[in-house]
């Protein structure tokens, strides 16, 4: 019969928590594939971010191919946001997400790599409160 108090009261604590939890952004990039910047031999990086609620800075970038780019792909049927040889510092930013009425707040995110990432290249994940400075969430770097 304890056992029983113990897997009630979790089961009651799971409840109340998802009820007191909602999602205020998500982003899967579903229905946007090629929305992003490909690069292009010998002339300016071609922008399409067209009806999207994100943006993306690639000023520090050198997308000089057509090969290179910053932008949303379709793989194994799942729509991704994927860069490839950017040569630089390349930025994803979500729109302004008001929080102030959420409480605690939960943030995550799905990252994934194919093939190994070159030395020097990293990603690092900032988010920015009440309009304050980044702050650093998630650094992974390649040596």
């Amino acid at each position: 019969m304890n056992n029983l108090k113990h897997l009630l009261a979790l089961f009651c604590l799971t409840l109340f928590s998802q009820i007191l939890f909602a999602q205020v952004y998500s982003e899967d990039f579903s229905g946007q594939d090629g929305k992003g910047v490909v690069g292009s031999s010998g002339s300016v990086a071609v922008f399409d971010t067209t009806g999207m609620d994100w943006t993306v800075d690639v000023s520090s970038s050198d997308l000089s191919a057509s090969t290179d780019y910053f932008k949303v792909n379709t793989v194994s049927s799942n729509e991704i946001f994927e860069a490839r040889d950017t040569d630089g510092e390349v930025v994803w930013k979500s729109p302004s997400v008001d929080i102030s009425s959420s409480g605690l707040v939960d943030l995550s995110i799905d990252l994934s790599e194919v093939g190994t990432m070159e030395a020097g290249d990293y990603i690092k994940v900032y988010y920015i409160l009440n309009g304050g400075s980044e702050v650093l969430f998630l650094s992974l770097i390649h040596i």
